[in-house]
């Protein structure tokens, strides 16, 4: 038996890669920095406003942390403790290249916030497809 190799299907054109749609650390960064841009608050405010924000969505803890590790250290915010005996509760400040970054992600990120949203109907619609499908031989 010979397999037929063509493609039975009519080609699309690729306009975006699924990894490359909105990514969750730069959705972090974004948050992180939208909150602190007004006025800086403690690394558990922090998730606690993203739990709030987004209907009881948040972040692995230490994920948060390895990001605000990042942004440290690329100057986008600064960590400081209000109370030399509270070490283990500190703030986080933006910096001028932070609001640089941010202005940056608010540019972007609406954008592949609605790719995204494209991206879940269809997959939400391909899903559906197979509530559909009899699998009774």
């Amino acid at each position: 038996m010979v397999l037929n190799r063509k493609r039975p299907f009519e080609s699309v054109n690729k306009t975006n890669k699924v990894s490359r749609i909105l990514k969750v650390q730069e959705f972090i960064d974004f948050f992180v920095l939208a909150e602190i841009i007004q006025q800086p608050r403690y690394v558990r405010e922090l998730d606690e406003l993203m739990v709030k924000h987004l209907q009881g969505i948040g972040v692995n803890v230490s994920y948060m942390s390895k990001r605000l590790d990042f942004m440290e250290q690329e100057g986008y915010i600064t960590r400081f403790w209000d109370n030399e005996d509270k070490r283990h509760n500190h703030y986080c400040k933006i910096t001028d290249t932070g609001t640089d970054y941010f202005k940056k992600l608010l540019q972007s990120v609406p954008d592949k916030v609605n790719e995204a949203l494209m991206f879940y109907k269809s997959l939400d619609n391909y899903i559906n497809k197979f509530g559909k499908v009899n699998f009774i031989k």
